[in-house]
């Protein structure tokens, strides 16, 4: 037989009601001459019009789906407006929807019929419909209010609210209790922690050696810090919510201030962020395969997920494949050559060409910066869009969940982007604004390699270098070999080949050829620390340049250059040297190629020997 009637029914409790409710719709329907077979009965208990839950969706979406595919259905029942839903739009969407198709709306308490005999709406009971649809609304709202009232209320009394109970308590009679049990663990995790002797990890160790379980499970680095880090239970009587609990205390304010005190100062990332502050290459170098950054571990710098703990707490957690490592001050040795080599570039070349070119691209990242502003801003109107389209039941809740998820995902991954953009700004801004401190002084690009300031070596890396990538490669008949390729802000990616154990060296590669020098052999980058040491024993020689050859020097004629190297027969390479060193200069005694060097410049009569010490080196 064909359905004609659909019966709604709907309560957020027993199965007992629902069968009380059902007989009632059912017995209207009956009495308005629909036998029982052609009748369509819709609803189960436990589905919330106040939380529009899953189960309240498929109620709505299966009367819509009965609607649109059995064209015989003359007429839809309930036992109550708030039977059908407590939300003022669904209610309005279904009486238009009944409207449209002229299917009566019946309703027993309060008495409604929808539509007339002749199908037209009845002005009257629209209204009324209208009107009980808002107070439902209403009595949503209420409920609501009351029920977070009831909530403050059990949480000043102790009792409790549902949801996860912490670690060493348990539920009795409806309070919160303490678990004696549990909570002599929780008293054992504190008192070490606050002994100084345990970080958190090494305690989760040294509890499983005891053979100690969290809820019966193996003891996680996850578990002790999760205890740590909840006041709840030194007595902190506020809760995420603002509102008071009372809750029994299990151990002492002072002891878990203890604790927390004792695991800040052992902070490996504290530990990280002030003692190798200094350090070059940190935050640099990202890891090609799970793109983590490189962090130190035993004086080496390491992908950080490759060098973790052998278990992690996070779900799902793998260990990153990438073994790569290089020692760190090897590798900060040839950061910070790479980097004085662009930065003496860029102290010749403060104005002109390379200001426009930065302002070239702070302009296009400001142009990125604004187009993913408008992604964000968007984002907002599709969220609006989706409760609508999930309002008008044509999406379930795990359908608006997923979606919005995306959403704030996106939201993320765009906010991520624009601090990367602003930092990039900042940086190209500083590097236009020459914000470096005392980066003048140097006089020659000498004087800037042998710099011993790390602090100050630090901030001229990071103003220019942007990124570093460390890849194995080959080079016969060396077995352990790096390619590391450093990126700059405003500056051409320079490579260099590391043979690591063979001899420990940086060799520059050159349009994708090791540099060689004219016999053949691997040139190698200075090694700026031996030189650093030779020049502090003070073993050095002392020269000035004569006031012909400082003249010539200033004016940057290039024809008043080519007559002077003609005139005093000096060769490229020593005239390159003189254009780019002090007018006063001092060189280690030890560099013989230095010295033979200062001696031929001094046979030719352009450099004089001095006897002052008080010369830039």
């Amino acid at each position: 037989m064909e359905k004609k009637v659909i019966a709604i029914i709907r309560t957020s409790t027993t199965q007992q009601e629902i069968d009380s409710q059902r007989k009632e719709v059912l017995s209207m329907a009956i009495a308005d001459g629909y036998s029982i077979d052609e009748i369509e009965v819709v609803g189960r208990a436990g589905a919330s019009a106040i939380k529009v839950d899953e189960a309240y969706q498929e109620n709505m979406n299966r009367v819509y789906e009965l609607i649109d595919t059995i064209p015989t259905i003359e007429a839809v029942y309930a036992w109550a407006i708030d039977r059908i839903g407590r939300n003022e739009e669904i209610l309005m969407k279904l009486k238009n929807t009944l409207i449209n198709k002229k299917i009566q709306l019946v309703i027993k308490n309060p008495s409604l019929r929808l539509l007339e005999a002749n199908g037209d709406v009845n002005a009257g009971v629209e209204l009324a419909f209208s009107l009980f649809a808002t107070m439902a609304k209403q009595e949503m709202e209420q409920k609501k209010a009351r029920f977070n009232r009831a909530r403050k209320r059990n949480d000043e009394k102790g009792k409790y609210n549902g949801g996860y109970v912490a670690y060493g308590y348990m539920v009795k009679d409806g309070y919160i209790v303490i678990n004696e049990e549990e909570a002599k663990i929780v008293r054992l995790i504190f008192t070490e922690l606050a002994s100084g002797k345990y970080s958190c990890d090494g305690l989760a160790r040294e509890l499983q050696d005891r053979g100690i379980k969290f809820k019966g499970k193996k003891m996680l680095f996850s578990n002790v810090r999760g205890i740590l880090k909840n006041k709840i239970y030194c007595g902190e009587q506020l809760n995420t919510a603002g509102s008071v609990r009372n809750v029994p205390q299990i151990v002492s304010k002072e002891l878990y201030d203890k604790a927390t005190a004792a695991i800040s100062a052992n902070n490996p990332s504290k530990t990280n962020a002030y003692t190798n502050r200094n350090l070059l290459g940190l935050r640099l170098i990202k890891c090609p395969y799970c793109g983590c950054h490189f962090s130190v571990a035993a004086k080496l710098y390491q992908c950080h997920n490759h060098n973790r703990n052998y278990y992690d707490s996070r779900q799902g957690f793998e260990k990153c494949p990438n073994g790569i490592s290089i020692g760190v001050a090897n590798l900060d040795r040839l950061l910070w050559y790479a980097a004085a080599t662009v930065h003496f570039e860029y102290l010749k070349q403060l104005t002109g060409q390379r200001d426009e070119e930065i302002d070239s691209k702070v302009e296009v990242l400001n142009q990125k910066i604004q187009h993913l502003q408008s992604e964000i801003d968007s984002l907002a109107d599709k969220r609006k869009r989706i409760n609508l389209v999930f309002m008008d039941g044509d999406l379930s809740e795990k359908e608006r969940d997923e979606r919005l998820s995306k959403l704030l995902k996106d939201n993320e991954k765009y906010a991520v982007q624009i601090r990367e953009f602003e930092e990039e700004i900042g940086k190209l801004i500083a590097l236009k604004e020459g914000d470096v401190g005392d980066e003048i002084v140097f006089e020659n690009f000498r004087s800037l390699m042998m710099l011993d300031d790390k602090e100050l070596q630090c901030k001229i890396a990071r103003k220019h270098i942007k990124d570093i990538q460390l890849e194995k490669a080959e080079y016969a008949p060396y077995k352990r070999v790096l390619r590391i390729t450093i990126q700059f802000y405003n500056h051409s990616d320079m490579q260099y080949l590391y043979l690591a154990k063979s001899i420990g060296e940086f060799f520059p590669i050159i349009n994708g050829a090791v540099e060689k020098d004219i016999n053949g052999n691997l040139k190698a980058i200075p090694n700026l620390e031996k030189q650093r040491k030779l020049i502090g024993k003070e073993v050095l020689s002392y020269y000035r340049m004569i006031p012909e050859l400082i003249a010539v020097k200033e004016s940057g004629d290039k024809e008043a250059i080519a007559i002077l190297k003609e005139k005093y027969g000096v060769s490229r390479r020593d005239l390159a040297f003189l254009l780019s060193a002090a007018t006063r200069f001092a060189i280690p005694t030890a560099d013989e190629a230095l010295c033979r060097m200062a001696e031929r410049l001094q046979n030719s009569g352009l450099i004089i020997s001095m006897d002052s010490a008080a010369i830039p080196v």
